[in-house]
């Protein structure tokens, strides 16, 4: 016996705007996780956005606004506001960031944090500046004109000793790549050894410390090409550059060290 037809299509149209919501729901808590991820990697490494204020175990409030191209942020419990460059669909570099003062804009206005990111993103974005669409959207569909999405999250970061500690437990999947990559393109650069950080899948880089007796320290940092699949390098600090910022780096290299690799 066939059903109703025209009741089988609203059942199924039901369902798919269901499942909809729900993969809506799943990116946003994803983008959650990937932001509370880029924080604590900027606090471990001393790469704060202007004005943070690290908040130690409190939970933190931010108010999100996503577009096609950025991700913004404000938080008046931060005392921050930043953007960041989308990068495939994931949280990239860092493009600015200001801080969130109550006597200065963004956030003089209003003790809202979705308000004060709004301003915020105006700044940047022409399409900041369209109305805020209802209804749940998937981040993937995000089209150049959407009006993007705002929503608020809370985030636990810690303090830098449990930050280090956290890290210290890791044991990425990919260092073994890692590894053998420094193995096969390192022998031969003079190094005694090279000593690998701890890291998140999501961390926008890897640093690492080599030990050159012959020329000096170096402070590295690369990351995983995926088009390229292959580790990259991203930038690097030489004796003759910052060395207050090179011991800075060090210190948390061996805090959170995962792998030190040693040449003959």
């Amino acid at each position: 016996m066939v059903g109703n037809p025209l009741k089988l299509l609203f059942l199924v149209g039901m369902a798919s705007l269901h499942c909809n919501a729900q993969a809506s729901e799943a990116s946003l808590r994803r983008m959650e996780r990937e932001v509370t991820a880029r924080l604590t990697f900027e606090i471990l490494w001393h790469d704060l956005p202007q004005g943070l204020v690290i908040p130690g175990s409190r939970p933190v409030k931010l108010g999100l606004y996503l577009t096609a191209r950025s991700l913004f942020y404000c938080s008046h419990d931060l005392s921050a506001c930043a953007q960041y460059r989308l990068e495939a669909g994931q949280i990239g570099q860092r493009v600015r960031s200001v801080a969130c003062n109550p006597a200065r804009p963004p956030c003089d206005q209003t003790r809202d944090d979705t308000v004060a990111v709004r301003s915020f993103s105006k700044q940047s974005e022409p399409a900041a500046d369209l109305p805020i669409g209802p209804g749940p959207r998937s981040i993937g569909g995000l089209s150049p004109d959407s009006p993007g999405i705002l929503w608020t999250m809370t985030a636990t970061l810690g303090n830098r000793t449990e930050i280090i500690a956290k890290y210290k437990r890791m044991r990425p999947a990919a260092l073994s790549s890692l590894t053998e990559w420094i193995q096969r393109t390192h022998g031969a650069a003079g190094y005694k050894s090279i000593t690998i950080s701890c890291f998140e899948p999501s961390d926008p880089v890897v640093h690492l410390f080599g030990d050159r007796p012959e020329k000096g320290p170096i402070v590295f940092s690369v990351f995983w090409d995926k088009e390229r699949e292959e580790w990259v390098f991203a930038g690097m600090l030489y004796q003759t550059d910052d060395r207050g910022r090179i011991a800075q780096l060090k210190a948390v290299v061996e805090a959170v060290s995962c792998e030190t690799v040693r040449f003959k």
